[in-house]
């Protein structure tokens, strides 16, 4: 197995597997769907290819030529449907007649129409065109040029979110349609590249090693053709090793072109094995060789789809242990700043009392508070309360089935927040309070995943929330209750205490002498004022609240003054 061989099956390989990451959560999706036609016409050329390049006899070099002219007969359609589908491009009736163009020239692979025979050459057997494959050659200049078009005009108007994968399928496409090109020159009888002395070299198959890389990053960062990873940190590591395994690949391969003789096809794996085995152990054995220094490339790979997601998961589990409410505020807010990276979120809550939404939270923290446009009668409290739903976007369509004006109103008061999100903590049907997500920082986007864990978060929340007030509207009853039976003990005490006074003022008012009144009475009416005044400063030192000046302080010194006020008040 030589340099090109490998280069083939590394290509069909390495494209089935992104196929797979992109069909696995929905094979309804038209987009995915014309994708698998695309993945299947490109991983039967690598694998022809494989074939070609070994040595065969030339019956089956004519076989696989067929095989390999089938996929390429298909590559430019399908490819073609899926930049239209995801630049969101007028098709029209075009591709179904592509479709069928490239249906009878497959067809024509049944006699000599489109392959006539084989030929040798130094990197393996090529085919020899017939008429039909000059027609091939048109409507392939025709769909290369109207993909690559429909692509860099998407770029122009696409959001800044959405041009770095763009561009990245924009690079893959035209790497593939110049190197693909290439390797159409055998079969058009030219041995060397026009107008010089070089020798032609095939590239198409590095082109689809390199369109794979770049597909995968663009679906792993910026969530091209419409997939969302949710992996866990297990799948993570398995997307590290396959770029170690991809690193020690190209570096054998250029060990392998400059000394061929150096390598055999047994020892090349082998050694290949040995990389991807080692590594594997390394990875389990010393996790930290992995995680030392800074990891701005390996985010730059990977994004942030993996570990945050897990980080997400692991505080909804910690919500319902947590009885504090300060700690549960001060986990949302690094969870939100930090983990999810939103440029700004606002969280209120509805007072018990006067049945008002205050802003409890929010960040960036403003300078003058929020004034809450929230009223209890607001159009988003109403459709909350109307349609049980667990959240509402600005800009995503509704999954409710509700009249468009009641929705639209809502979104009108989301507008007025400046949310993008808006996601209810909820008793029963009432909302008691809101959380409003702002855009994410440096341009991410909102994925579905991340959607449903804050959907997930909010209604864990709400219940935990809703225990904290239950306890403390419990605990305020219980103390309610406990002053009222004070209150009455202590009006029992002081009406008892007041009746002597009131007795002997009675008395003086009626002009009885006080020397009468002198032996007896007075003695009492005084003990009874002095007991009051006992009561009301006994009163008054339970009812301060009292808070500690707690500063930094050398503890010798703080003993010392202890000290010099106790000798003082003795």
């Amino acid at each position: 197995m030589g340099f090109l061989e490998i280069s083939a099956l590394a290509a069909a390989v390495f494209n089935t597997a992104l196929t797979l990451l992109v069909v696995r959560n929905d094979l309804k999706s038209l987009l995915h769907r014309a994708y698998i036609g695309w993945a299947l016409s490109l991983t039967t050329w690598n694998v022809a290819c494989c074939y070609l390049y070994s040595p065969i006899d030339p019956v089956r070099a004519m076989f696989w030529g067929k095989v390999l002219q089938l996929g390429v007969i298909f590559m430019p359609v399908c490819l073609l449907h899926v930049c239209l589908i995801l630049t969101n491009s007028p098709r029209g009736r075009a591709i179904p007649l592509f479709y069928c163009l490239h249906t009878l020239l497959a067809a024509s692979l049944l006699g000599d129409g489109f392959v006539r025979a084989v030929q040798h050459t130094p990197y393996g057997y090529w085919t020899v065109g017939g008429p039909f494959f000059y027609l091939f050659l048109c409507s392939y200049g025709v769909t290369t040029v109207w993909l690559v078009t429909a692509l860099n005009r998407k770029l122009k108007t696409a959001p800044p979110s959405h041009q770095a994968g763009l561009k990245a399928m924009l690079a893959g496409v035209i790497c593939l349609w110049i190197c693909g090109s290439n390797d159409l020159l055998p079969i058009l009888g030219f041995n060397n590249y026009p107008f010089t002395t070089i020798h032609f070299f095939p590239m198409g198959n590095l082109a689809a090693n390199f369109y794979a890389v770049l597909v995968a990053y663009s679906v792993l960062q910026h969530e091209l053709l419409d997939v969302h990873i949710t992996l866990s940190k297990a799948a993570a590591r398995l997307v590290r090793l396959s770029f170690v395994f991809t690193i020690a690949l190209v570096l054998l391969l250029l060990a392998w072109m400059t000394s061929p003789k150096a390598f055999s096809a047994f020892s090349f794996v082998i050694a290949l094995v040995v990389v991807v085995v080692s590594t594997s152990a390394a990875s389990v054995l010393f996790p930290r060789l992995f995680g030392s220094g800074e990891d701005l490339i390996e985010r730059r790979i990977l994004g942030d789809r993996f570990e945050y997601h897990d980080r997400i998961r692991a505080f909804i589990a910690s919500v319902q242990e947590s009885g504090d409410v300060g700690q549960l505020l001060e986990g949302l807010d690094e969870l939100l700043v930090k983990v999810v990276r939103v440029s700004g979120y606002e969280l209120m809550m509805i007072e018990d009392t006067s049945r008002k939404f205050t802003v409890l939270q929010e960040y960036p923290e403003q300078e003058i508070p929020s004034v809450p446009v929230i009223g209890p009668d607001s159009p988003l409290l109403n459709y909350f309360r109307l349609t049980g739903a667990e959240q509402i976007a600005l800009n995503l369509p509704s999954e409710n089935r509700f009249s468009e004006e009641q929705e639209a109103d809502a979104r009108a008061c989301l507008a007025e927040v400046g949310a993008e999100f808006c996601f209810p903590f909820m008793v029963s049907t009432e909302p008691f309070g809101l959380l409003f997500l702002k855009d994410r920082t440096e341009g991410r986007r909102y994925t579905a995943t991340d959607v449903h864990l804050m959907a997930v978060l909010a209604r864990n929340l709400s219940l935990a929330l809703n225990q904290i007030r239950l306890k403390t509207q419990i605990l305020q009853a219980q103390e309610s209750e406990l002053l009222g039976r004070m209150s009455r003990g202590m009006a029992h005490d002081m009406n008892n205490l007041v009746t002597p006074v009131q007795t002997l003022m009675q008395l003086l008012a009626e002009g009885v002498p006080v020397e009468s009144l002198r032996d007896e009475l007075l003695p009492l009416a005084t003990r009874s004022i002095d007991t009051l005044r006992e009561y009301i400063r006994e009163a008054l030192f339970f009812s301060e609240n009292s808070r500690g000046d707690f500063k930094l302080g050398r503890l010798d010194m703080v003993l010392a003054e202890c000290v010099q006020i106790v000798t003082a008040r003795c």
